[in-house]
């Protein structure tokens, strides 16, 4: 009995392996807003799906957009951070993904606040990794603070680096 269940276990894992893909959206650089910002993020968010009756989206990764500023003489820093992504879709090169997140600035290298919200981001891959010429990839942001306060919202094309966007299969 134990040989058949594990024969049965073996195969049923076997199968799910075969028809499953993970929805993938990574990258690094930076970005430039409609006001001039520069804004440099990291992102790696997955999507792991399996086509077993039964199966959920697994969703999981983290984000972060930060930007650098100066104001009265002092180096400040604003840091956008979702530490682990709870929705994701693809739809071709363009990908959304949110979850919880917070903002955290820094005055000359130290925390002096932190505020939990929302962060929503949706990210195209335009052009091929090195790829000079063309349509840049691109990045719409936003953050929404739980203390009510409005959101912060930018959207602007990627200056340096590189957004990919795909579906990988995992075998």
């Amino acid at each position: 009995m134990k040989r058949i269940t594990l024969a049965l276990t073996v195969i049923a894992a076997s199968l799910a392996l075969a028809a499953s893909n993970t929805h993938v959206a990574q990258g690094n650089g930076a970005m430039r807003d409609a006001s001039g910002n520069e804004f440099t993020f990291s992102m790696n968010v997955k999507q792991y799906t399996s086509d077993t009756a039964g199966s959920r989206p697994i969703t999981f990764g983290s984000a972060f957009f930060r930007r650098n500023f100066v104001l009265n003489g002092n180096k400040y820093t604003m840091e956008y951070a979702m530490a682990t992504a709870k929705a994701f879709q693809r739809v071709g090169t363009t990908a959304t993904f949110e979850g919880a997140a917070k903002t955290n600035l820094y005055k000359n290298g130290v925390m002096i606040t932190t505020t939990p919200g929302r962060l929503w981001a949706s990210v195209s891959d335009m052009r091929a990794a090195g790829v000079p010429d063309g349509t840049p990839d691109s990045i719409t942001f936003r953050f929404t603070a739980e203390d009510g306060n409005p959101p912060v919202q930018f959207s602007g094309p990627v200056l340096r680096g590189d957004i990919a966007v795909f579906e990988q299969a995992n075998k």
